[in-house]
């Protein structure tokens, strides 16, 4: 049989290690998260439509809705509207959870 190395192979959406050990987080809430840092900017924003977001993470439009006000809830993202028919505006604030997070490398964060 033969075997891959899979952190080598694959792009993709990843749950950091601070939100994944998060009893309190659904797993539908760390899918969500990992999906929506994926589609983010180099500037941390989100302009992805919500039926985008549930035909890539295979939910309903109900199921995500539900999942971003609980994101919201937890303070994990941040919805700003921008108008009719548009995407909603998502960003990622600073959260607490973070702080256990040792940093390796340096990072930089880039202000838009």
């Amino acid at each position: 049989m033969k075997m891959i190395i899979p952190n080598r192979l694959w792009v993709g959406a990843f749950i950091p290690n601070w939100l994944l050990k998060q009893n309190s987080i659904a797993a539908n809430c760390k899918l969500v998260y990992a999906s929506m840092c994926q589609n983010s900017t180099d500037y941390g924003v989100v302009f992805v439509k919500q039926e985008q977001i549930a035909l890539q993470v295979g939910m309903t439009l109900r199921t995500i809705q539900r999942t971003l006000a609980d994101l919201e809830e937890f303070k994990l993202i941040a919805k700003k509207q921008v108008g009719m028919s548009q995407p909603n505006e998502y960003r990622f604030p600073h959260h607490e959870w973070m702080n256990e997070l040792e940093l390796t490398t340096d990072v930089k964060i880039k202000e838009p």
